[in-house]
């Protein structure tokens, strides 16, 4: 073993002697829990929305298609918001928003 590896397996040692044994074998599983949900769809597809340059031209005839479909102040206010969380440095507005509203 070299000291890097010893070194990094520490932590994790003192993790597990710190645990108890139910709780080190569950750090060994992942449940994981799929499904569909179209209001996340909807939030991811903000960024779409929103008209910036990094989602215009991908998207143009998805957003061509649904936007007519919403009402004149909600196309107004998606780039603000957008804008607004850029700002905010909230990072790309539709990943992160789904990434908060799925495990609300």
């Amino acid at each position: 073993m070299t000291t890097a590896t010893a070194l990094l397996a520490c932590p994790i040692r003192l993790a597990k002697a710190a645990l108890p044994a139910s709780a080190v074998t569950a750090m060994k599983q992942t449940s994981w829990r799929v499904g569909t949900s179209e209001g996340l769809d909807a939030a991811v597809f903000f960024d779409a929305l929103s008209g910036t340059p990094l989602y215009k031209e991908r998207y143009k005839d998805d957003v061509a298609a649904f936007a007519p479909r919403l009402p004149a102040n909600v196309r107004n206010d998606i780039p603000l918001l957008w804008q607004e969380a850029a700002d905010a440095k909230f990072g790309l507005l539709g990943p992160n928003l789904v990434l908060i509203l799925s495990v609300a």
